[in-house]
């Protein structure tokens, strides 16, 4: 499984950065359809690799702990994504602005069972990373991290 090549070609290079910092930190990124019955993706390989990603990095905390490593698991649900500006000029719609467009129903409906009202945006995960990667998350290790507004919550 290519997380596993990613984890293990990486641990020599976060291990000679954590004898620098005691902040190295790996960050998986999963998502809700592996675990919550969300979309059309449910019986899928979709949900069996995300689910496994979240198990692997668990699995990896007593490995990499006492390198100094830490590892942890991001599980976002929906994230609404920008339009993509090719470097032609054109401008493509991501999946979630497609999926908006070919199915409104489908869109509102599971609006309507986020607790905050919206979906995530990019900045949401981002500022998770940042926050696991940082020295203010220095004792979280093995942790899988919800990033979905609550809408795990409601179903």
């Amino acid at each position: 499984m290519g997380l596993i090549t990613l984890i293990e070609a990486a641990t020599p290079h976060l291990e000679k950065r954590s004898t620098a910092s005691k902040t190295t930190s790996f960050v998986v990124i999963s998502s809700c359809g592996g675990f919550e019955r969300l979309f059309p993706v449910v019986a899928s390989p979709y949900t069996t690799f995300k689910r496994a990603q979240a198990t692997i990095a668990r699995d990896y905390v007593r490995k990499l702990g006492p390198k100094g490593i830490r590892i942890n698991t991001i599980i976002p649900s929906v994230i609404e994504n920008p339009t993509i500006t090719k470097r032609d000029g054109t401008v493509e719609l991501s999946t979630s602005q497609i999926i908006a467009r070919d199915n409104p129903e489908f869109v509102t409906n599971s609006l309507a069972k986020v607790p905050l009202k919206r979906f995530g945006k990019p900045e949401d995960i981002a500022s998770t990373v940042l926050f696991l990667t940082s020295g203010m998350a220095g004792y979280i290790s093995g942790a899988n991290l919800l990033v979905d507004g609550g809408q795990t919550l409601t179903l």
